[in-house]
């Protein structure tokens, strides 16, 4: 996860770079200053980070749009929890009741278990009780 954040990192301060049309000989310099190495590569990720913010401030002095560093989304349990999670800004004010209706319209229904008649001794299988 470290080496895929840094990557994402390292892609986000070049893009920044040329939003900002900041030169190659000051876009180095910025970087010795900040941590004493000239190339993003060379860098860890909290110095990453450190860069990212600098950069940040040179485009929010230019009035330019600064830049986000997108947070690691979120896995749902299933589909269902991933619907539920955007039903109130998706179905509004009354979002639990129609989620409930398109719920009970649409649910599969659930298998039943079925137990064995006969005990599966021949082949070495318990049957529970």
């Amino acid at each position: 996860m470290v080496d895929n954040e840094r990557t994402r990192y390292i892609s986000l301060i070049h893009a920044q770079k040329a939003s900002a049309r900041i030169p190659d000989d000051v876009y180095r310099g910025i970087l010795e200053a900040a941590t004493g190495q000239t190339s993003c590569s060379a860098l860890g990720v909290p110095a990453l980070q450190k860069i990212f913010g600098i950069f940040n401030g040179i485009l929010e002095s230019q009035k330019q749009q600064k830049y986000v560093f997108p947070a690691p989304k979120r896995v749902c349990g299933t589909m269902e929890d991933a619907v539920r999670a955007r039903a109130a800004a998706v179905l509004g004010a009354h979002a639990a009741e129609r989620m409930a209706g398109f719920l009970k319209k649409n649910r599969a229904p659930v298998a039943r278990q079925v137990q064995p008649k006969r005990p599966c001794a021949r082949y070495g299988i318990p049957v529970p009780r």
